[in-house]
């Protein structure tokens, strides 16, 4: 999985990839990687991350053993307003 989140101040994205089978997340490990501003940029990774083109940066500072609990689908309009509340 590719997970992103805005970051205006300097028009990008942050991100971070999940990599469920070894349970890691992290960034990947290219020195400037090619993006992940748009659904084409995170389609063009994830199938780099496939092919294994690309993978988990292994730097102990970058990553970060996961235990994935669950994976929630996002948030629409229409479902936001019968979700219950997160505690």
């Amino acid at each position: 999985m590719i997970l992103t989140s805005p970051f205006n101040l300097r028009k990008t994205v942050y991100y971070t990839i999940l990599d469920t089978e070894r349970g890691v997340r992290g960034p990947d490990d290219r020195m400037f990687s090619n993006g992940y501003e748009s659904d084409s940029d995170i389609a063009d990774r994830m199938r780099e991350l496939v092919a294994g083109d690309i993978q988990v940066n292994r730097r102990p500072s970058k990553w970060v053993e996961t235990r994935i609990v669950s994976v929630l689908p996002p948030k629409t309009s229409a479902t936001a307003d019968n979700a219950p509340e997160a505690t």
